[in-house]
């Protein structure tokens, strides 16, 4: 009875084995494991997008006021800059907040939620 359970435990050892070294010979991504290209195309897109995003942002800034807030050019530069220190701090807070307080499954539930309401925030004139 023993020695089956033994054979049964090396038979899974060894497919797991099997699993692990079959995932660690896949190269193809420029020699590395395909994830890391996932991960690479990840924040190149991230990084596009933030950066279209705030190019856009600074020219509705200082457009007239009809198409945009009227802002110089100056203060659309600023507020750009300040979104983007806000959009860095909220990363840092986050991040903290998802090891020591939330734990993975609801940080994954709640990962966009700071960026997206900076962005949102940006969207009321606000009157001086």
């Amino acid at each position: 009875m023993e020695a089956a359970v033994n054979t049964e435990l090396d038979a899974k050892r060894k497919e797991e084995q099997a699993q692990i070294d079959k995932i660690q010979s896949e190269h193809c991504f420029i020699g590395h494991p395909f994830g890391i290209g996932i991960v690479s195309f990840k924040f190149f897109m991230t990084s596009l997008t933030s950066y279209g995003m705030s190019a856009i942002l600074i020219y509705y800034f200082y457009a007239t006021s009809p198409e945009g807030l009227g802002l110089t050019k100056i203060q659309a530069s600023q507020m750009i800059t300040l979104n983007s220190a806000i959009g860095s701090i909220f990363n840092v807070i986050g991040s903290y907040m998802s090891d020591r307080v939330f734990g993975n499954r609801k940080r994954i539930a709640s990962s966009a939620l700071p960026d997206r309401s900076c962005i949102s925030c940006l969207q009321f004139r606000v009157s001086a």
